[in-house]
């Protein structure tokens, strides 16, 4: 790991004093013409690492300038010039073909092995069957445990469930009271989790800031930090798969509402709550299973879901202190939610009717979660030509479930 921080940081530094000094410019293929003799010098850590492992590091500094070009070429307020990084900053290195350099050995003992080239064995805990064809390993540190992720290649995704009079759909609104309230009436309640260990990270935080700085007391005082977020994330993470499985197994259709999260949080009042709630990861975790499941995720556009009355479409305006959607024109009173929900679900079956005569190519939605395993690829887009007055997208999505009459 240190090795490949080190070359990150010494090709970085190669392509901003070039730059400083003749306003030229290199890239991967020049840079990696000097490997094999950075690894030659004695004094180099370099020749202890697989040779691919040190071109994937350079690889991902391309990428990283690549992106920068694209975001200033895009004129983004935020650039994001790549930066050094520090100790505990860089904490993964890939092997990018396998089985050259990474090799998954089954054994019939506790554990199995993992053959890294000019490492050795290493033992780990394959939790579950290896399925397709393993075409990357990466070696992840977090936090104090490491992980092996690798990446498969199990072919063409399912034939999508057809679509018809049978077809079991259901709208989905996101929220802070429920995290879901859908269109049948069921309702999944808000864990709040990071609510519930905010006592115990706001005391690491001032255990943390009353160390002093490169000691070793405040090493420890940051992993139990770290840890504690750590225990939080994967809270969530569980609990957000766990209910997007229900969702993909229970329904062939699930619509939601194509929120801006990034522009919710500005809300100083409620930007806590709304990180904490995860819609962006609930809704690309579902996306992601209903992908191998030949099931389909609806994005429309949320003004107006809870203005609009579920019956005869008469705007009803109401604060968002007023939780009952009272509609004068048809006498509808339910929750605002569940009004909601069923907008939801109205416009996106709309929208796939659109889609289905729609003769335009399809596209692609970027994963939402940079963390998050493998697992989360990009889910095909269909984009439409018009439509209702709240347009939005349609997507495929993956995976497992259980009975929503629990909630």
């Amino acid at each position: 790991m240190a090795a490949c921080r080190d070359l990150y940081n010494t090709a970085l530094e190669d392509r901003r004093t070039l730059w400083k000094a003749h306003r030229k410019s290199t890239g991967f293929t020049d840079q990696s013409k000097y490997l094999p003799k950075l690894k030659s010098q004695p004094d180099e850590s370099l020749h202890g690492v697989n040779a691919q492992v040190l071109q994937d590091v350079l690889h991902r500094l391309d990428k990283a300038f690549a992106a920068f070009f694209r975001r200033c070429k895009e004129g983004a307020k935020k650039k994001g010039y790549p930066r050094f990084k520090a100790r505990h900053r860089y904490n993964s290195f890939t092997y990018p073909q396998y089985p050259s350099g990474a090799v998954v050995v089954e054994t019939k003992k506790r554990h199995d092995l993992l053959r890294l080239h000019k490492v050795g064995d290493v033992p780990i805990m394959l939790h579950r069957p290896v399925e397709g064809t393993i075409k990357t390993c990466a070696i992840v540190r977090d936090v104090g445990r490491w992980y092996a992720v690798l990446t498969t290649e199990n072919g063409a995704a399912p034939a999508p469930v057809p679509l018809g009079p049978g077809t079991k759909a259901v709208g989905v609104d996101l929220g802070l009271t429920h995290l879901l309230m859908l269109s049948t009436g069921g309702a999944v309640g808000n864990p709040r989790l990071f609510r519930k260990s905010e006592a115990k990270v706001r005391r690491f935080g001032r255990r943390l800031s009353r160390t002093e700085r490169r000691s070793m007391n405040r090493g420890k005082a940051r992993v139990r930090l770290a840890k504690a977020h750590q225990k939080v994330r994967e809270q969530r993470r569980d609990f957000v798969h766990k209910t997007a499985k229900t969702l993909v197994d229970e329904f062939d259709v699930v619509a939601f509402e194509r929120l801006k999260v990034r522009n919710m949080v500005k809300n100083r009042h409620l930007s806590k709550s709304i990180s904490d709630a995860g819609w962006g990861q609930l809704v690309s975790v579902t996306a992601s299973k209903a992908e191998g499941a030949g099931k389909t995720v609806v994005l429309v556009e949320p003004a107006g879901t809870t203005i609009e009355c579920s019956v005869c479409g008469t705007a009803v305006p109401k604060p968002l202190s007023e939780r009952t959607h009272s509609c004068p024109s048809c006498g509808l009173v339910m929750d605002r939610d569940l009004n909601a929900a069923r907008n939801v679900l109205r416009w996106g079956m709309a929208l796939l009717s659109e889609a289905s005569h729609s003769e335009q190519p399809a596209g692609s939605v970027p994963s939402r979660v940079g963390r998050e395993p493998p697992e989360h690829t990009p889910v095909e887009m269909r984009p439409l030509a018009g439509g209702h007055s709240a347009p939005g997208q349609v997507a495929s999505s993956k995976q497992e479930a259980t009975d929503f009459s629990r909630w």
